[in-house]
């Protein structure tokens, strides 16, 4: 009896050994999902968006910068561009062959938005899942399920696909014709007219700097009710046509719009900052020698003084 009570403990001892093995043991982390398509985002060159009742939008990688092709011809929100070339690689949560379904059910009879990537790849949207709210899309023969966070950004107006910068990325400024102000790049030396004087050839790169790193708060379609005419601005490029915009100031809305009447699009900016963006800055400060007024240097000079009539004494 002792015996077989032992193996009994002996056994309880295994069982519950094994069971802190298996309690303690590390999990398994599931495989990685398929991504959607084959494509890397490093490899989309061009990306075409179709949705019904709005028009299409094509943008395309030019030196590793992103530009509209329709509907405008200007340079594209680079964050925007970015963002959505991240379905490409999106994991696939589920997918299913298309033989055997009908496109009615998950709304791809007529798709809520196309998506075409290098001409190769096409992505068609369809309607949510109603249990986790994940997006349909269609790809060749395969019908997917996505986390629905693109559907979202593909159906958004045509104008937030373009840049909020002044001058196209990468662009070299060699020129601005400004109210009452013209800079000019001549054999590598800025021409500033009227001249300004002082560091005109610092202040004027720090103004092209300005326009080169400014961005508008939006971009906006040019609307019926915009005031007409506006002080002409434009900007010189190299090897590129010259971009032409109409300066209006809005004191009611506080803000300023470049208008392009080429594209009838405004960029819109805040009236403050825009205000550099149309003189030169002011010419930097000399240093100041001692006893040049300034409370360090009347100290200093107040010390040696003081100093002085000290050493003055002890002669004496």
């Amino acid at each position: 009896m002792q015996k077989r009570n032992v193996i009994n403990l002996a056994l309880a001892g295994l069982v519950m050994v094994l069971a802190l093995a298996v309690l303690l043991a590390p999990e398994d982390e599931p495989p990685p999902r398929p991504p959607l398509t084959p494509l890397k985002q490093s490899d989309i060159e061009r990306l075409e968006i179709t949705r019904p009742r709005q028009p299409g939008v094509v943008l395309v990688r030019e030196d590793g910068a992103w530009f509209l092709e329709e509907p405008w011809p200007v340079w594209a929100n680079a964050f925007k561009v970015e963002s959505l070339l991240r379905l490409a690689e999106t994991p696939s949560l589920a997918r299913y062959e298309m033989k055997d379904l009908d496109p009615a059910r998950f709304g791809l009879d007529a798709p809520l938005a196309t998506v075409n990537f290098n001409d190769s790849v096409t992505l068609e949207f369809g309607n949510s899942e109603p249990v986790n709210q994940r997006r349909y899309v269609r790809a060749g023969d395969t019908l997917h399920l996505i986390t629905d966070t693109f559907y979202w950004q593909l159906g958004a107006k045509a104008h937030t696909f373009v840049g909020h910068g002044l001058v196209p990325p990468n662009a070299a400024v060699t020129g601005l014709e400004l109210p009452g102000l013209r800079l000019s790049l001549e054999k590598g030396a800025w021409q500033v007219t009227p001249a300004p004087g002082e560091a005109a050839a610092d202040r004027a790169q720090a103004l092209v700097d300005e326009w080169k790193n400014a961005q508008a708060l939006e971009v906006r379609p040019v609307d019926k009710a915009d005031p007409r005419g506006g002080r002409a601005v434009t900007v010189h490029l190299e090897g590129a046509p010259v971009i032409r915009y109409r300066l209006v100031q809005d004191e009611d809305r506080d803000e300023v719009r470049l208008v392009r009447p080429d594209l009838g699009l405004a960029w819109v900016l805040a009236a403050e900052p825009a205000e550099r963006l149309f003189k030169l800055p002011p010419p930097p400060k000399a240093p100041q020698a001692e006893g040049d007024g300034t409370p360090a240097a009347k100290e200093q000079t107040d010390d040696t003084v003081q100093e002085s009539g000290d050493a003055g004494g002890r002669h004496n």
